[in-house]
């Protein structure tokens, strides 16, 4: 009842008593409401509804709420884990708790643990390993539309690192070595704001510059 009282609370247009709330989700939290611990949580890893931004305080919750096996909980820890300033052991931690939620079937555990593998996140990541992922997130039964579109938007991701990667190791030419331009482009992998330069300045520049011989493009693989 504390739990429904609270939601109902914060489902409100005017903001409630934040103190008010906060003792409503204290006490069913107490009383093993793993919802209300979730929650809470995500109120003060967020700060929102007048709560105190408390990053520790959400650890601890979601800790809790994890020990009983909740997948939602077990995900939010992961993010919790991530954020802000990791210690050691923080990111492999992460990714045991995102790795046991997807054997479970958990969908939104893939698409996060898919974009830390796209981001470079481990030492082992790799496009392949991010492509299975939003091909699971894709196909999997328990998704949402949402998701599924976020496995569509990880796929092309994955797709996109993955040409680059497998583009000449250290250097490409585009264009005759004769031009009276030439302009150097640094390409890191992975890539994760690249779409710009592929999708919309490169196709311009090969289109207006390179074709009539006025610019040479060095790419350059920057690992």
């Amino acid at each position: 009842a504390a739990y429904v009282k609270a939601v109902l609370d914060l489902r409100k247009d005017s903001p409630p008593d934040p103190a008010a709330t906060r003792r409503l989700l204290e006490r069913a939290a107490d009383a093993g409401h793993v919802r209300a611990m979730l929650l809470l949580a995500g109120l003060h890893a967020s700060g929102d509804h007048g709560l105190t931004r408390d990053p520790q305080a959400a650890r601890t919750l979601a800790e809790r709420a994890a020990s009983s096996g909740n997948l939602r909980a077990q995900v939010l820890l992961a993010t919790l884990l991530l954020d802000g300033e990791t210690s050691a052991g923080d990111e492999e931690r992460a990714r045991t708790l995102l790795e046991s939620a997807v054997r479970a079937g958990d969908v939104e555990a893939a698409l996060i643990l898919g974009n830390l593998h796209a981001s470079g996140a481990f030492a082992d990541s790799s496009w392949d390993k991010a492509r299975a992922l939003a091909d699971y997130a894709k196909t999997a039964a328990a998704a949402t539309n949402q998701q599924r579109f976020e496995g569509n938007r990880l796929a092309e991701r994955a797709e996109r690192g993955s040409l680059i990667a497998r583009m000449t190791p250290s250097e490409a030419r585009i264009g005759a070595g004769d031009a009276p331009m030439r302009l150097v482009i640094g390409v890191p992998v992975p890539c994760e704001t690249c779409e710009a330069l592929l999708l919309d300045i490169m196709p311009k520049l090969l289109a207006s510059y390179v074709a009539p011989g006025l610019l040479a493009l060095d790419l350059r693989i920057v690992q």
